[in-house]
């Protein structure tokens, strides 16, 4: 799945930005304190309902700290404000545009809107990969990653037989967490050992 544009509204300490994504690679460059990570969480938090509709991943929405702050003008007490809103929207290269959005009293009544956010039809979407699936076609799902700073592996599964076959849906699993700690990668990588062991005896 390629995005082909992000469009971000009182995010952290972005108010607007629309970012359009070039086809193959997007860099994005600045100095620190200037969003760059603001808008990888973005994509990763609204991208989260891919993984989370294949039921890998626990869901997840905006908190208070991901609404703009800013200063209100000639106020000692209680100077900060919250903006009215918090936005994001994602748009793919397959015409799907879907988002991410909630008022700052209403951060648990998001749900209420699905049609209004494109969720219903992403959701069509990601149906029909799994009809297919189930109907052994040969799909493409989406290919999510997102690495933090963080990308050390501190715990490392012992090297134990696995004979549990893997879902494909759990390549997703984790994928857009701040800190992976790539698990799975290992269990999936012993169970093929293991398997390829067994083919060869």
């Amino acid at each position: 799945m390629k995005l082909k544009s992000i469009t971000i509204e009182n995010f952290r300490a972005i108010e607007h930005i629309h970012l359009p994504l070039h086809q193959q690679l997007t860099v994005l460059v600045g100095e620190n304190g200037t969003g760059k990570t603001s808008i990888l969480d973005a994509i990763s938090l609204v991208l989260g309902e891919i993984p989370h509709h294949f039921q890998v991943q626990k869901q997840r929405f905006f908190d208070d700290n991901d609404i703009r702050q800013y200063l209100k003008p000639n106020q000692s007490k209680n100077p900060l404000e919250y903006a009215p809103y918090v936005r994001v929207q994602l748009e793919n290269r397959a015409g799907l545009t879907w988002h991410y959005e909630s008022q700052t009293k209403q951060l648990k009544d998001w749900k209420s809107d699905l049609n209004l956010n494109g969720l219903n039809e992403l959701h069509k979407h990601l149906d029909q990969m799994i009809f297919d699936l189930n109907d052994s076609k040969i799909v493409d799902i989406p290919v999510l990653a997102y690495y933090g700073m963080n990308r050390d592996s501190l715990i490392i599964p012992k090297n134990e037989p696995l004979y549990r076959e893997f879902d494909r849906f759990e390549a997703l699993k984790n994928a857009l967490n701040i800190t992976p700690d790539f698990w799975t990668v290992f269990e999936w990588f012993f169970a093929q050992e293991n398997l390829e062991h067994r083919e060869n005896v």
